[in-house]
């Protein structure tokens, strides 16, 4: 009886054992693989969007910032610094995986956030910005495209990864003018023809649903000049999409 007893001890305490992690920061327990518990996620420095309706464009300073782009609205979770910069840096150019569970974990909580307000009007189909096939070789992923398949399952809409494509190569924009960005990234981007259109996964599935009359979020890791994000809202909206809001992980002023 007694050893019936520890057996189903020994056996609850592995299960438990399994079922938590520990936070990446404060190294508390927390639930299955979230990478931060919501008290070190709710500490990272972020943009006060609750009283914006999750909009930065309805601050006067950054709409100044941004007023020439032809994006709708302009949705950054945190200021391109610590510890959010080296968390982007070490997932994209050195492909540490663990960073990028940290990244998508922030995003997650704050996207959650977002849907508390009334006034919040979450998106229809979600993209990530593309990067062009030899980075993609050469780096192996884009990071963009966790980052958008979060949104997706925040906001429960599709994530069409495959509609948008980056024609050209221009190189690092790290230190590049707003100027040179714009002029570099004219025409750099293509909308492929056979999908611009997606199956739901609701109740109407299997029927092919068109971008047209869209509401899309175009998701980048960091959004500086605004010119990539701006450039790829143009190519949306000739193709009839009414509104695109940009998604980012951070914003660099």
């Amino acid at each position: 009886m007694i050893t019936d007893t520890i057996e189903k001890l020994v056996a609850k305490a592995t299960q438990l054992v399994h079922l938590f992690n520990y936070c990446e920061l404060c190294e508390q327990p927390i639930y299955q693989q979230v990478a931060l518990c919501d008290h070190c996620v709710s500490l990272i420095p972020r943009f006060q969007l609750d009283s914006l309706s999750g909009d930065l464009l309805n601050r006067p300073e950054i709409y100044g910032l941004y007023s020439k782009c032809v994006f709708d609205h302009l949705i950054a979770i945190s200021p391109y610094q610590y510890p959010m910069s080296d968390w982007l840096k070490q997932f994209k150019y050195l492909g540490r995986w663990q960073y990028q569970r940290l990244c998508c974990r922030v995003l997650n909580f704050h996207l959650n956030e977002l849907l508390k307000l009334s006034d919040f009007c979450p998106p229809d189909i979600v993209m990530p910005v593309p990067i062009h096939i030899n980075r993609w070789q050469h780096r192996g992923f884009n990071q963009t495209l966790p980052l958008a398949r979060t949104v997706a399952k925040v906001f429960k809409v599709h994530c069409n990864a495959d509609c948008l494509v980056r024609q050209n190569q221009t190189g690092s924009q790290a230190q590049a003018s707003g100027q040179l960005r714009r002029k570099q990234l004219k025409n750099n981007f293509a909308l492929l023809p056979n999908e611009t259109s997606y199956e739901t996964s609701n109740e109407v599935t299997g029927k092919r649903v068109k971008l047209e009359g869209m509401h899309v979020a175009l998701v980048d890791d960091v959004v500086t000049t605004g010119a990539t994000v701006s450039e790829i809202s143009r190519l949306l909206k000739a193709a009839n999409v009414a509104k695109v809001s940009v998604y980012c992980l951070a914003l660099s002023l």
